[in-house]
């Protein structure tokens, strides 16, 4: 049996582990990382002014101001009649009548609903999860969106950004490790054979040349007579007398 140079290669079970626990990894990572913003991108918009209730995390969050339009073929127009809600005009209170402080936003955030544009106007920080109470006091009507700040969604999932990559590598490694040990047990398997040779019924039916072939000599003998005679050999070869 011909002796193995190199091992047969990863087994086939634990490649197909690694590649799984990367992909679990991956997918977790991703469903972590949509949630935060799939929220900041869907949220409603309000007319205001007026009161809304909401129920907000412990999270940054960013009033987006209503400024224009923007059609599909990229153009966009700005509103000239918008007056920015000062920070003055909006009030945010927990159910404990708590106050959140409010500010002016300064990360100059915009998001798109349809054809409406917003930009971040102001901003205020959840100190926990809850039902709050939001009142704008506006003199001009316009329409808001509350939203979780795009800058501050990414932040919370940096982490997962990082896990994700790790488990993409990890998937990666399995895949290389199938294919690694597939290969090598390929070829563990041919060397096997033309060490042991052909097994049983598979090569040719008679142990050598066929036909035979005639010997290096002529034959000596010649064949039977008549039947009941016995056969007829050659004389024996005549030497010359001893001197």
């Amino acid at each position: 049996m011909p002796s193995r140079s190199r091992p047969a290669g990863p087994r086939l079970m634990t490649s197909l582990v690694v590649m799984g626990v990367g992909l679990a990894l991956s997918f977790v990572s991703v469903i972590a990382i949509v949630i935060p913003l799939l929220g900041t991108f869907t949220s409603s918009s309000y007319a205001v002014p007026g009161d809304l209730r909401l129920h907000l995390h412990h999270a940054r969050y960013t009033v987006y101001q209503h400024t224009g339009t923007r059609s599909p073929f990229g153009s966009s127009s700005s509103d000239a009649s918008v007056i920015r809600i000062d920070p003055s005009m909006l009030s945010v209170r927990g159910v404990d009548s708590s106050s959140v402080q409010v500010a002016f936003d300064a990360n100059d955030e915009t998001i798109t609903r349809g054809s409406n544009v917003y930009r971040g106007t102001l901003e205020f920080h959840v100190p926990s999860d809850g039902e709050y109470d939001l009142t704008f006091t506006n003199a001009r009507p316009t329409t808001v969106v509350v939203a979780r700040s795009i800058a501050d969604a990414l932040r919370s999932v940096l982490a997962w950004f990082a896990i994700g990559a790790i488990g993409g590598a990890i998937a990666v490694a399995g895949v290389i490790m199938l294919i690694l040990g597939s290969t090598r047990r390929g070829r563990a398997r041919r060397a096997m054979y033309h060490g042991w040779g052909p097994p049983p019924g598979s090569g040719p039916p008679w142990p050598g040349p066929y036909p035979p072939q005639p010997g290096p000599y002529p034959q000596q003998w010649s064949p039977p007579g008549a039947p009941g005679q016995p056969p007829s050999y050659p004389p024996p070869p005549s030497y010359p007398p001893p001197v």
